[in-house]
């Protein structure tokens, strides 16, 4: 499994990230759930779905079993806001997620900025086959 940047949307302080697996074996790849997710460099609340970040469509949907055949790929998202709610704490900035495609399975670096102001959540989708 390979696991990389997807597509970003930032609007009025909410980030929306999407991160991609592929399947570059030979084999079937199966997962059900959410992937494994630390935001390196920060200090961070991770939490499945969207957590009360926002309101965004599909997001919240409950994980269902993806099957991913050798060079299909699913998705997942991640969703936070830069909001700054104590200016005497420092904000928290990542310099990206280390990611799992499930809870003790081998991490994977993906290189992005994490500005998760001073609340530090995180919201993560849970894989999705696009």
């Amino acid at each position: 499994m390979r696991i990389e940047p997807g597509v970003d949307d930032a609007a009025m302080g909410l980030r929306v990230a999407t991160v991609r697996m592929i399947n570059c074996g030979t084999g079937v790849y199966r997962v059900n759930g959410y992937p494994a997710v630390k935001v390196v460099g920060g200090e961070t609340t991770v939490r499945h779905g969207s957590a009360g970040i926002a309101v965004v469509d599909g997001f919240d949907a409950p994980p269902a079993p993806v099957v991913l055949q050798p060079g299909e790929i699913a998705t997942t998202g991640l969703m936070w806001r830069n909001t700054v709610t104590d200016v005497n704490t420092p904000p928290t900035v990542g310099s990206g997620v280390d990611v799992a495609p499930l809870p003790g399975k081998g991490w994977q670096r993906v290189t992005m900025t994490i500005d998760l102001g001073t609340t530090g959540e995180l919201g993560v989708r849970a894989w999705t086959k696009p």
